[in-house]
């Protein structure tokens, strides 16, 4: 009875594993899917809401390290892969043309740049032996800068949470404050064309002054 127990379990296990479909895949295929149909649903409000002046777009915000969508290429592959998802979706169900339905998909669907989550990619950042603070902190803001310019020619931000911070930890410090270059990677924005929202994120250091986070970025 044992053995036939265990056999018939090791059958089981065999059949899930033909079926099985790993988090990557049905995940991604979620998240594209529902920034699509969002994406369509803003687009419809847009048009149909006489209360609304600009576009309304939906997207992910950049994450924190450990999930996915908080690494910049990540985070620009959830943005392109949803609007070809809506553009498709527009194309076969709605008759549009193809120039016109990946128009609408750049325009409401895009992402939220935040700067202290990319900020925090310092704690995963490799010391080479023997090299020192500064210099590792060096090659972090290069990279930094590296990151921000991908994400600005990318055209997948609509909007920049620009906060600062003095560690590797989560923190909202006015931008110049920290250890990052924030106003350097919003300046990189601008060069390449971006008009979007700049966003003082003032929560969890009001407690050193309310309204310092906003005045202070001003």
């Amino acid at each position: 009875d044992m053995v036939t127990g265990q056999l018939r379990e090791a059958a089981t296990l065999e059949e899930r594993k033909e079926h099985i479909i790993t988090p990557e895949k049905f995940a991604k295929e979620k998240t594209v899917e529902s920034y699509a149909e969002m994406g369509i649903y803003a687009m419809n409000e847009t048009n149909n809401n006489p209360k609304v002046t600009k576009p309304i777009y939906v997207g992910p915000e950049l994450g924190w390290p450990h999930g996915f969508g908080g690494h910049p290429d990540e985070f620009i592959e959830i943005v392109q892969k949803s609007r070809g998802k809506m553009a498709e979706v527009l194309m076969h169900q709605f008759n549009y043309d193809e120039d016109t339905a990946k128009r609408k998909a750049e325009v409401h669907i895009q992402g939220v740049f935040d700067t202290s989550h990319l900020g925090m990619w310092l704690n995963h950042f490799r010391r080479i032996s023997g090299e020192s603070e500064e210099k590792r902190m060096k090659k972090f803001n290069e990279w930094f800068m590296e990151q921000s310019e991908k994400l600005a020619k990318s055209g997948t931000v609509g909007a920049i949470q620009a906060v600062d911070s003095a560690s590797g930890a989560h923190g909202h410090l006015p931008p110049g404050q920290g250890i990052f270059p924030v106003v350097e990677s919003v300046n990189t924005f601008r060069k390449n064309g971006f008009k979007g929202a700049v966003i003082s994120e003032g929560h969890e250091e009001a407690r050193f002054g309310a309204g310092r986070i906003l005045m202070q970025t001003w």
